[in-house]
């Protein structure tokens, strides 16, 4: 059996504004420094994506971002934007006393290392990304509107839009579905009722209903697996559509020129989140000689499927390969 990097210890870090995150620290305690940003918003670390760095040398920093996983307060929704984590990841790099560091992340996690990468471009040595979220209004309107994902999977998103019955959402307006930012707006003030209704069954129902979206789009024909902390992952979610956190494309795109590190974005072929052609358009439009793009034939977007788990574990042991001849 494959041994996981050992662990080395756990803290909790304060970053201001009452949020208190919850880093534990695996493998080479010398090695050089990785930090690992995990998806969501909201997800929270997951020990088994420790597997990704069996083999590697890395002394690597899990981090629950700001309110998910083991973070404190829990699911806290005060202070908590994407700009809030990118300027979380430098004040744990001043904290460990880290002058550079490497990156690894997935989806939203990786949308945040390429923000801080572009931001503390003399701070990243090198990353791996795979199924990065773009953060712009047409990535939002694929996820969550009538006329993107929904249209190849209407079952999936009919349970998901099951909120708006109107017993239980009669003091919302109605909403121009002709709109697709109208109608999403219109869904999330609806969830927004739902998942903090007095009730607990509806909003156990609320939270299942938005997990298990987007579980069907990230590993489609598989069952929802276990969440931690279900509630806080929902509510962090939702929270950052319905305040339009998200719309953070302009300085995504401006930063893309300041990024020195090299970078490898892994794309699933049949990612129904963070799809290929949103990422393809970004790349085409922005991209430039320090990325490596990989396309994963047949692959999804969660690391469950093997395909992109596969890929992404080469290019970490490449990465690590480049890290040992470095130092």
């Amino acid at each position: 059996m494959t041994e996981l990097p050992l662990f080395i210890q756990q803290q909790f870090v304060d970053v201001g504004n009452s949020h208190q995150l919850h880093v534990a620290e695996y493998g080479c305690e010398k090695g050089p420094a990785l930090l690992y940003l995990h998806g969501g918003p909201g997800a929270g670390c997951c020990r088994s994506e420790l597997s990704l760095f069996v083999s590697t040398g890395f002394h690597i920093y899990f981090v629950d971002q700001r309110g998910a996983g083991r973070s404190l307060p829990s699911g806290c929704l005060l202070h908590n934007t994407v700009m809030d984590l990118v300027a979380d990841i430098e004040t744990l790099r001043c904290t460990f006393d880290v002058e550079q560091w490497y990156l690894a992340g997935g989806s939203f996690g990786a949308t945040l290392a390429w923000l801080y990468s572009g931001l503390y471009p003399s701070r990243v040595i090198a990353q791996v990304l795979w199924g990065m979220f773009i953060p712009s209004q047409l990535g939002i309107n694929w996820l969550y509107g009538p006329n993107g994902a929904s249209q190849f999977f209407n079952t999936q998103y009919a349970r998901f839009i099951d909120v708006l019955e109107p017993k239980l959402t009669t003091a919302l307006p109605q909403a121009d579905t002709h709109s697709p930012a109208i109608a999403i707006d219109h869904l999330m003030n609806a969830y927004q009722v739902v998942l903090n209704h007095h009730n607990p069954q509806v909003v156990e129902n609320a939270v299942q209903h938005w997990l298990m979206w987007e579980y069907a789009l990230a590993q489609p024909s598989q069952f929802m697996g276990e969440v931690a902390q279900p509630l806080s992952c929902a509510k962090i979610g939702h929270h950052y559509v319905q305040q339009h956190f998200f719309d953070v494309y302009s300085q995504f795109k401006t930063l893309t020129s300041a990024i020195e590190a090299t970078t490898v974005l892994i794309q699933g072929e049949y990612d129904w989140v963070c799809p290929q052609h949103i990422l393809t358009a970004f790349i085409e439009e922005c991209g430039h000689q320090s990325i490596d793009y990989q396309h994963v034939s047949a692959g999804y977007h969660a690391l469950t499927d093997q395909a992109v788990f596969q890929a992404v574990t080469q290019a970490i042991l490449r990465l690590d390969n480049a890290a040992s001849k470095f130092s």
